[in-house]
């Protein structure tokens, strides 16, 4: 049996609400862990991690600042935590920080069967650019996602999004009608997508369309 309040247990716990998507339970438990163990890389990582996913960008910036100089090299080369780093920066209006760091992602080297990640962290650079009003250069991020694969949720749901922003409703519904239908549906599972979709249409005077997505919603 753990004995309440040891490392082991400590990290049990923290592990298990991240595991249960309660970061903010997380949060403590890795800061006590850190007070008895200052250097653990492990610890550090898992703070940050829980920081950022509860949506605390201000504080896990803080904490990538204070990494041992060990784990600050080591993460300089993962795109898992660049990536999240790059939501905290996002998180706190910093967006300028957020595209060099997605940058710095994208630059590293992909093993092969890792370019799934490379290919989510260009979407989110393109979604930053968006909403920096990039638009014509996240659209080419986003077509050149489609043409490798016409099925990608995500680089519809961008494109839909950055004709939304650029105030071309007609031509965000437009990229509606164009989704193929797989992944037109999956689309459709995602309630901020949906919000989203309901706005649209009901600017374009299509009320009973809107009032479907919403319920959906």
């Amino acid at each position: 049996m753990l004995r309440p309040g040891s490392e082991d247990a400590l990290t049990g716990e923290a592990g298990a609400y991240m595991r249960m998507q309660q970061p903010d339970l997380a949060v403590p438990l890795y800061q006590q862990l850190l007070r008895k163990q200052p250097r653990s890389a492990a610890w550090w990582r898992g703070l940050f991690m829980a920081q950022s996913q509860a949506g605390q960008g201000k504080a896990a910036i803080i904490t990538a600042g204070q990494f041992p100089q060990a784990l600050k090299s080591s993460v300089a080369k993962d795109p898992e935590y660049l990536r999240t780093l790059a939501q905290a920066y996002t998180a706190v209006g910093q967006d300028a920080q957020a595209q060099r760091i997605l940058l710095q992602a994208m630059n590293l080297k992909y093993p092969a069967g890792e370019e799934r990640i490379r290919n989510e962290i260009t979407l989110q650079y393109a979604a930053l650019l968006a909403q920096e009003k990039n638009y014509a250069q996240a659209a080419d991020i986003y077509r050149k996602a489609l043409r490798s694969d016409p099925n990608n949720v995500p680089a519809w749901q961008g494109m839909v999004s950055l004709e939304h922003l650029a105030g071309r409703d007609a031509d965000a519904i437009a990229m509606v009608e164009r989704m193929p239908p797989d992944a037109y549906d999956s689309a459709l599972r995602d309630a901020g997508f949906l919000s989203m979709l309901a706005g649209i249409y009901q600017g374009q005077n299509h009320p009973d369309v809107a009032e479907g997505f919403l319920e959906r919603a």
